[in-house]
């Protein structure tokens, strides 16, 4: 079905159901596309959470700055190792859970403590 940016609205509900849905299985249903969300922003996402977190369990160490300059120091390499998980595993669903988790887990590690 094809539909003009403006006519959406003129649509019954099913119409309007049906548009949405073939335009989801358009951009999620390409594997390269759903691997690149999954391997750009949410492993940049992850990767910031998991800095953050860093600094609730890293020891604070002599100049009580270790667990500030030590996940800074360490972002980019936590960056990349997402990153690169993200584009070596084959299972989506799999890479979206590990990433989502590692969000949850740190922002409830820094929402508690």
């Amino acid at each position: 079905m094809f539909v003009q940016r403006g006519d959406l609205h003129l649509l019954n509900k099913d119409d309007r159901l049906n548009v949405w849905r073939s335009a989801a299985v358009s951009v999620f249903g390409r594997p390269g596309v759903m691997r690149g969300v999954l391997a750009g922003p949410l492993a940049l996402l992850a990767a910031i959470a998991v800095m953050g977190g860093m600094a609730v369990w890293w020891p604070a160490g002599r100049a009580q700055v270790n667990n500030i300059a030590i996940p800074v120091i360490l972002f980019p390499l936590i960056w990349v190792t997402l990153f690169i998980y993200a584009i070596l595993d084959e299972k989506l669903p799999r890479i979206f859970c590990v990433l989502t988790g590692l969000i949850v887990f740190n922002a409830l590690l820094i929402a508690i403590l």
